[in-house]
C-alpha cells in the first residue's frame, strides 16, 4: 500500500515491466512532505522519492532495465540510473 499510495509507484502491467509514478494529490495537507520508497521486482528494485518541502516540489525515480516508466511529464526506459522527474504540473 506504502509504495503505491503516498509513495506514487503503480504497475501498469501485472509484472511491473510498465509502471506509472504519480503519488496521490493531498498528501501535504495531510501532513506528508516527503515520501522516500522502494519496490523489489523480477527487474530489479523501483525507487521512487518526491519531496513538497523546498520551494519546487521534486520527484526521483530509479528504475532498472526492463522497465518502462510514465510520469507526469513523459514515458522513459528505465536503465539503472536516477533521474529527476519534471513535476511542474503535478497536483500537489
Amino acid at each position: 500500500w506504502f509504495h503505491s499510495v503516498p509513495g506514487g509507484i503503480k504497475p501498469l502491467s501485472h509484472d511491473y515491466s510498465s509502471i506509472c509514478v504519480s503519488p496521490v494529490s493531498g498528501m501535504k495537507e495531510k501532513g506528508l512532505e516527503w515520501v522516500k520508497t522502494t519496490i523489489m521486482t523480477k527487474y530489479g528494485r523501483i525507487s521512487f522519492s518526491w519531496d513538497t518541502g523546498g520551494e519546487i516540489p521534486r520527484m526521483y525515480i530509479v528504475a532498472p532495465a526492463g522497465v518502462k516508466v510514465q510520469t507526469p511529464e513523459g514515458v522513459f526506459d528505465g536503465d539503472g540510473t536516477g533521474h529527476n522527474v519534471p513535476d511542474l504540473s503535478y497536483p500537489w
